[in-house]
């Protein structure tokens, strides 16, 4: 046979195959992308059956724009808890001064069983003891009727001081928390951790140095009938089931304190959205 031939045959008998793998692969991959149901969930979850039923990007003064309720430690406001910055926009939940605390609730009732909340926060200008401290909480189905005067230090405005007595507030709260404070804490160093009723009652906590490293940073939080998911600048760090999670409270919102240890503890870009139909 011509050697010609031969190499023209051997050509056009690659070129066949080359379309049929082709044709093999295109068929093939529909049904390879279908089968990842942890995407699939993952969508579903920021699709548009959710909807926004609070927000506060702090534009306006939160101590007056009828958004929020908000609680000191202190009676008389120095600027120094509570603080809205007009200049930056932002709200300062305590400065860095010590002995300060704060607690700001959203004029809204979280009833819902699904939803999902994203801020803004800073934690940064220590001082005092230990290179600064305590941090900032994020507070949901918390008893906000309860307060009060809000207790500072190592409590974060997640207690109450009663009658010169520190007391535990019902509720859960995501506690961002740079300080060791000993005993209290499940972990030396930076961390985030899911608290109840108080913040030495730690049910779940993930370290992570961004807590604490004085630059803004974006977290998201997704609760689905007890279970939670947090996310720092798009990275989940933390997954924990609440066991027996109790509904009887409705207050949503921040806390944050300094003791001998202070620093400024910021928030910013606060949303809140449900499930339709559970609001």
């Amino acid at each position: 046979m011509n050697p010609v031939f031969v190499r023209f045959d051997w050509e056009r008998r690659l070129a066949r195959l080359a379309l049929l793998l082709a044709f093999l692969l295109i068929t093939a991959a529909p049904e390879a992308r279908a089968v990842n149901p942890m995407q699939a969930s993952t969508d579903s979850d920021d699709s548009s059956s959710f909807s926004l039923v609070f927000s506060d990007d702090f534009s306006t003064d939160p101590n007056i724009n009828g958004k929020w309720t908000i609680h000191r430690y202190r009676e008389n406001r120095d600027n120094t808890e509570a603080f809205w910055d007009v200049t930056s926009q932002t709200m300062h939940l305590t400065k860095a001064f010590q002995y300060r605390a704060a607690a700001m609730f959203a004029n809204y009732d979280l009833t819902a069983t699904q939803w999902k909340a994203s801020f803004r926060f800073k934690i940064g200008a220590f001082g005092g003891v230990n290179g600064g401290g305590d941090g900032l909480v994020f507070m949901f189905y918390k008893d906000k009727d309860a307060y009060g005067q809000p207790a500072y230090g190592t409590d974060m405005g997640f207690a109450i001081i009663d009658g010169g007595v520190i007391k535990g507030v019902d509720g859960y709260g995501l506690d961002f928390d740079n300080y060791d404070s000993g005993s209290c804490d499940p972990t030396s160093v930076s961390y985030v951790g899911v608290v109840q009723d108080e913040i030495c009652r730690s049910l779940a906590f993930a370290e992570d140095s961004r807590v604490g490293d004085k630059a803004w940073h974006t977290v998201d939080v997704r609760f689905k009938n007890g279970s939670l998911r947090v996310a720092i600048d798009g990275d989940t760090i933390l997954s924990y089931k609440i066991p027996r999670i109790d509904y009887t409270f409705a207050g949503i919102g921040f806390g944050g304190g300094t003791g001998a240890a202070f620093e400024d503890n910021e928030i910013d870009d606060v949303q809140l959205w449900v499930l339709d139909g559970a609001n």
